[in-house]
């Protein structure tokens, strides 16, 4: 890749694939996969299984504007969650890399994401932590950190 690497995280993400012997039939498994993400705004996809990239997250209009700071996947295997230096946290499909929606974290960018196993709720860290819901995009919860953060 020619360009800097900014955060690795393992996950899995949910793959459809025919079955042989009934070809309309869809069976739903999980691959290992790895989330690059970069200083210029994009996210590669790693299938561990197939050794190649998969996805790429970002490209064109769509995506970050600034440095990936990191990347989760949910435990379904379908979505994937980036936060950014360009104050924006974004929700991808995970089989399409198309973007499903985005919410702005304020006015620092946030560095760390963590998703509630529910899958409703995601925590933000920057100087401070957000818990926000998915849902409506809203900050539930405001926990603040040290002030030389």
């Amino acid at each position: 890749l020619a360009t800097e690497l900014t955060c690795l995280v393992w996950g899995q993400v949910s793959r459809v694939t025919k079955q042989a012997k009934n070809k309309s039939k869809k069976a739903r498994g999980f691959s290992d996969a790895i989330a690059v993400g970069t200083s210029n705004g994009r996210i590669f996809i790693w299938d561990c299984a197939m050794s190649e990239i998969i996805l790429t997250l970002g490209e064109g209009e769509a995506g970050h504007s600034g440095r990936v700071n990191d990347v989760v996947f949910d435990s379904t295997g379908t979505q994937i969650y980036s936060c950014s230096e360009d104050l924006r946290v974004i929700r991808w499909n995970a089989q399409t890399g198309a973007q499903h929606s985005q919410f702005n974290t304020g006015k620092q960018s946030a560095h760390r994401l963590a998703l509630l196993p529910s899958g409703d709720s995601l925590v933000t860290a920057g100087t401070g932590l957000k818990l926000w819901d998915l849902g409506s995009r809203s900050v539930l919860r405001r926990m603040t950190g040290h002030a030389s953060a």
